[in-house]
């Protein structure tokens, strides 16, 4: 009985360790995911903010030319 129990030892810990390991990788894994993720939003925000400008002046424009169409089907309408 002895015997067994110092048997598988070695073994039980080899696994724990083996399990210690793999939770570690894991932990690591998401650390990065999380960093790249944070990388990326960072990035995106100043893309947004480098095209602040010219995204403003697409909406006017489209806006503009909403107006006129609206305008003239009306006068055509009528």
């Amino acid at each position: 009985m002895i015997c067994t129990g110092t048997c598988e030892q070695p073994e039980a810990m080899e696994r724990l360790e083996s399990h210690i390991l793999e939770q570690e990788s894991e932990i690591t894994n998401m650390e990065n995911r999380a960093c790249f993720a944070l990388h990326c939003i960072q990035l995106e925000t100043q893309l947004v903010y480098a095209n602040m400008e010219v995204l403003s002046s697409v909406l006017l424009n489209l806006a503009e030319y909403e107006r006129i169409a609206h305008s003239e089907v009306c006068t055509h309408i009528r």
